[in-house]
C-alpha cells in the first residue's frame, strides 16, 4: 500500500480542503469532535485550521499523494487524565471510508509510536468515545489498555457519552 505520512502544511490547499470536508462529514464528526449539545457544528473555512502551535504536531496520511486521514501528537498537554511527564497525547483518524479496515490505522499508529519515542515520550495516552467500539478494539489490539474515563464528555444520539482514556507504555 502506497501510504505516506507527512507533516501538515497550513499552506497546502488540498490538505486543508480535505480536513474541512472531514470535519463537516456527519459520519466522522461524532467520532472526532467532542460536542456539548446537538446544535450544529460546522467548520466554515480552512483558515480555522491554519493554527500553528509549538506543542502540536500535525500529520496528514496520504495514499498515492491524496489525503486520506490525519493525526495529532502533543507532549504533556494539560488534558491528560494521568499527569505523567513524558507522555504523548495522540489523536488519529483514517477519514476516507474506502481505506477503513485496510491496515492504514496500524501504519499510522506505528508512525505515532515512533514519533512519540523520537520526541522523548515514554507513554502514550488517548481518548476514545465510549460508543466507538471499533476504535476501542483497534487500540486494544495495538497494545493500549483502559485507564479511566471522563463521564458525560460528548453529546451523541440524545445523551452525553463518556470519553474512555487508554494508555500504552512505550
Amino acid at each position: 500500500m502506497n501510504i505516506e505520512i507527512v507533516q501538515f502544511d497550513p499552506n497546502n490547499s488540498e490538505q486543508l480542503s480535505s480536513m474541512v470536508a472531514w470535519l463537516n462529514d456527519p459520519v466522522l464528526q461524532p467520532l472526532m469532535i467532542p460536542r456539548r449539545d446537538e446544535g450544529p457544528y460546522k467548520v466554515e473555512s480552512a483558515e480555522e485550521l491554519k493554527v500553528i502551535r509549538d506543542d502540536l504536531f500535525r500529520y496528514i496520511v496520504e495514499y498515492s499523494g491524496r489525503p486520506i486521514g490525519e493525526a495529532v501528537l502533543m507532549l504533556d498537554p494539560p488534558h491528560l487524565l494521568i499527569k505523567n511527564v513524558k507522555t504523548a497525547w495522540i489523536g488519529m483518524a483514517v477519514c476516507e471510508q474506502e481505506y477503513w479496515r485496510k491496515g492504514v490505522g496500524r501504519i499510522l499508529m506505528q508512525f505515532l509510536e515512533k514519533e512519540s519515542l523520537r520526541l522523548g515520550a515514554e507513554r502514550i495516552e488517548l481518548g476514545v468515545f465510549e460508543f466507538n467500539e471499533r476504535a476501542q478494539n483497534f487500540y486494544k489490539n495495538m497494545g493500549f489498555r483502559e485507564v479511566g474515563k471522563i463521564p458525560k464528555f460528548t453529546y451523541f444520539e440524545g445523551r452525553m457519552a463518556d470519553d474512555l482514556r487508554m494508555e500504552k507504555i512505550l
